[in-house]
């Protein structure tokens, strides 16, 4: 019989080896299906509970400890401007209004109610389909990403050299369908057993395991996964019940840190341990022959492989070549595996390319934002050259390091916030221009650096690390040298001539501050 105090040591455990990619896994499944972190929400949030907290006990030495956190809480907002960060940012600007359009609940009533109240048919009928998409939509999200994130806690536990890539696993052995008919099946299952009441809690518990089983083999009929997952939660059900609230005082701790507990500790730590929930209850079942426990055939993602590895295989990493849903080839052009050199051609054309990509995105964000196309920058050209400077500089100091991603993470931080400040500062003090302003973000210096721009910097360099410098490398190896020696010429030629054109007919971009302002 197994103990909640041995499956949290064992996921403490499994987490440790293999922190930093969970914590990114948790981050990246957060923002794309719960939405973007907002400082000032959670400030408000915790406030509004302990007030309730306080509430019911009335004028006693807890109440007067509640209000008094309540209003150090107040004050720490003022002071840091955590009340003001959420109307400010690329990340909530880009996002709002995708997490608002994801209320489809309060859209359902609101369409039912326009439908009652003698609403055209026609454009009812149109509004409910739009809602049926969104729900899909949404639920196409959470179920591949959760699936993926499933696959990823398992596999760490035995491989700590799982990469994040594996949050896509689904999609790499081709079985995005058969996942997406168990998720909505059992969204419409639950759905009917809530119409009981009693029912749901019941079911939501017997269905506890289906989205581990389905990590484990999606290759598993409908039928037998919810009749597998009630089998081997018979007599369970109430004991996990009990597991999940056993992690309450993480959530209370959780408040005096404004929600950071959350992604740094609480989300990565309670995956580990459903994780080893999981292999627990996967051994029982196996052990007490329950029906259906053969089609848990892939033992690999519990015991190490200890033969002879497939080419290209590592010790510390899934052999994904001996799983037994066959894995088709990626394309060679895809492969993004870190290079440890670059050629001094291929990464001049990186310059250009990451300064082209860094206007059209400030080009989009600007569009987005107040839609109307701008030229950001001092320069005619479509290029900013500092993400250039970026992107090549990152390649160059943090390549040699691929192998640490920790390390790569926080390197970028502090080279992406010296550059950036670096860059603010030159281009105030020489020619009193402000590109940029982050004054009311959080933790931010003298509105030139702040900590979501530097946390977006730091994705975004484990990103050209990673991804795109690999990606670009193989790219450009399939263009002929005489063409790529002509392009970087002409492409030089065109930013040199850019560059004495706007120093002798100053161009101010869009969205400057000047001193004279």
């Amino acid at each position: 019989m197994w103990r909640r105090k041995d499956i949290k040591a064992a996921g403490r455990a499994a987490l440790k080896r293999s922190y930093f990619v969970c914590f990114i896994a948790c981050v990246i499944w957060v923002f794309i299906v719960v939405g973007p972190f907002s400082f000032s929400s959670q400030v408000e949030s915790n406030s509004e509970m302990l007030e309730a907290v306080a509430a019911l006990f009335p004028n006693t030495v807890f109440s007067e400890g509640a209000n008094a956190l309540v209003q150090t809480t107040h004050n720490i907002q003022q002071a840091t401007s955590l009340g003001t960060d959420s109307s400010k940012g690329v990340i909530h600007d880009l996002y709002s209004t995708a997490l608002e359009s994801r209320g489809y609940i309060n859209s359902l009533l609101t369409t039912l109610t326009d439908m009652l109240g003698g609403r055209e048919i026609e454009r009812t009928i149109l509004s409910i389909l739009g809602i049926i998409l969104l729900i899909a939509f949404t639920y196409f999200l959470d179920g591949t990403l959760e699936a993926g994130m499933n696959r990823l806690f398992l596999e760490a536990r035995t491989y700590p050299g799982t990469g994040l890539s594996r949050v896509l696993f689904i999609f790499r052995v081709q079985r995005t369908r058969k996942l997406m008919a168990v998720v909505y099946l059992k969204l419409i299952k639950l759905a009917l057993w809530a119409l009981t009441i009693v029912g749901f809690p019941l079911k939501f518990y017997s269905y506890y395991l289906v989205p581990f089983i389905m990590a484990e083999n999606p290759d598993i009929p409908r039928k037998e996964v919810f009749k597998l997952s009630t089998r081997m939660m018979k007599g369970n059900r109430w004991r996990v019940f009990l597991f999940n609230l056993s992690f309450w005082h993480w959530y209370v701790l959780n408040i005096p840190t404004f929600g950071l507990l959350q992604y740094f500790v609480i989300n990565p730590y309670t995956r580990a341990a459903k994780a080893e929930l999981y292999s627990t209850l996967r051994a029982e079942a196996k052990a007490n022959n329950i029906p259906g426990t053969h089609y848990l055939n892939d033992e690999l993602l519990f015991t190490p492989y200890q033969g002879e590895l497939p080419e290209n295989c590592e010790r510390d990493h899934y052999p994904l070549p001996l799983y037994h849903i066959p894995v088709p080839q990626g394309r060679r052009w895809l492969d993004v595996s870190p290079r440890m050199h670059y050629s001094l051609l291929h990464l001049a054309l990186m310059f250009f390319i990451f300064a082209m990509v860094g206007w059209i995105w400030e080009g989009f964000v600007a569009f987005v934002k107040h839609g109307i196309f701008v030229n950001r920058g001092m320069l005619y050209g479509p290029w900013l050259p500092i993400y250039g400077v970026g992107g090549v500089s990152l390649v160059l100091l943090l390549n040699r390091f691929a192998k640490r991603p920790t390390f790569v993470f926080f390197a970028s931080i502090l080279i992406s916030g010296i550059l950036e400040y670096t860059t603010a500062t030159l281009l105030w003090e020489t020619v009193h221009l402000q590109y940029w302003d982050y004054s009311g973000f959080f933790l931010n210096i003298q509105g030139r650096i702040c900590l979501e721009g530097l946390l977006t910097f730091a994705v975004a360099g484990m990103a050209d690390i990673y991804f795109f410098a690999p990606l670009l490398d193989n790219l450009l190896e399939k263009i002929p040298l005489q063409i790529k020696q002509r392009v970087i010429i002409l492409l030089v030629l065109c930013f040199g001539s850019d560059l004495v054109y706007s120093a002798l007919n100053p161009h101010t971009g869009a969205n400057i501050t000047t001193d004279e302002e």
